[in-house]
């Protein structure tokens, strides 16, 4: 009997494989070990470990793709709705299909030298298929009680030097502001502290990052991270209207795209929005990529954003 694939590199540090199988949980909350949780949390599973040998699983469900052309006017729609529902920003994501010409193995062993600063993984099981990943965004991390995460948001290319519209300010603000408001509101957090607002550079793209910074009661780490989870930064807001409007104007399922992946341990929490990710066929990909839109996007600028985003994994699975 074969066991499912496990692979993930934490920020920074060495490259780790576990053996054994992916199990369905009901809820976030008394987890520890490796999870990983579709966007909605409607799916949650936990690494079991055993002695189990790694196999690879492949999904046969069709894709939702969208051409260019059609995308364009989705995107429209979807902007019509945010404006006449008031909505300050929401998350339009498409999916996209690319060849790949590289194996899972080697794939997850090129993102992890191009990519030292992400949270890189490779995760196989009949559950859900072969994901692949280079996050950039962390959602939870504590070490020993002293806790942060990130307001991640705006978007444009690596090498452009010119000054950050409104548009993309106004992104990362709301963000801001959505956790700024969150964790004030946890009695069991203390000491919040709001760092200047930086660039962060992620492969191809860089964007607007503030870090936050706390202490975390020890058996607290899920519980806030559930609470945070989805940030503005993959869902919208007012969050509840945002998440309203990318299910009415969404045709593919996010699957595990923009969930929760990482590592739960004794001593230190290690959790990630699931971005720059795809499903692994056996000679395609299938890439989830998103952009933040607000009154002032337009739609081709957000097309070209998620053709920015795709980079991270075309480049490498595409062995270019």
């Amino acid at each position: 009997m074969n066991g499912d694939t496990l692979m993930y590199k934490l920020p920074r540090q060495t490259s780790v494989e576990r053996r054994g199988v992916f199990k369905p949980v009901q809820k976030l909350l008394g987890l520890k070990g490796f999870i990983v949780s579709s966007f909605l949390k409607d799916e949650i599973y936990r690494f079991n470990e055993s002695n189990l040998e790694p196999a690879i699983f492949h999904g046969k469900s069709e894709p939702v793709l969208i051409v260019k052309e059609k995308y364009l006017l989705s995107a429209s729609d979807f902007l019509v709705g945010l404006r006449k529902r008031k909505i300050s920003k929401a998350i339009f994501s498409r999916i996209k299909e690319v060849k790949c010409s590289i194996s899972p193995i080697d794939a997850y062993a090129d993102l992890c030298k191009l990519y030292p600063d992400a949270f890189v993984y490779l995760i196989s099981s009949p559950m859900f298929g072969t994901w692949i990943g280079a996050s950039p965004e962390a959602l939870l991390l504590v070490e020993n009680g002293e806790g942060s995460t990130v307001s991640l948001a705006g978007t444009k290319k690596r090498d452009d030097h010119s000054p950050w519209g409104d548009k993309e300010k106004e992104e990362q603000q709301i963000v801001t502001t959505y956790l700024t408001e969150k964790l004030n509101k946890l009695d069991f957090l203390n000491s919040v502290k709001v760092k200047e607002r930086e660039e962060l550079i992620a492969g191809p793209v860089k964007h607007l990052a503030t870090e936050f910074t706390f202490n975390v009661p020890l058996g607290k780490e899920l519980e806030i991270a559930d609470i945070l989870h989805p940030t503005p930064a993959v869902s919208g807001w007012p969050q509840q209207e945002a998440m309203n409007l990318i299910s009415d104007h969404e045709d593919h399922e996010r699957r595990l795209y923009s969930g929760i992946v990482g590592l739960i341990e004794k001593d230190s929490t290690n959790l990630f929005v699931n971005l720059r990710c795809g499903e692994l066929r056996e000679k395609s990909a299938i890439l989830h990529v998103g952009g933040g839109f607000t009154v002032d996007s337009i739609p081709e600028e957000e097309w070209e954003e998620t053709e920015l985003k795709s980079e991270t994994l075309t480049n490498v699975l595409q062995n270019t």
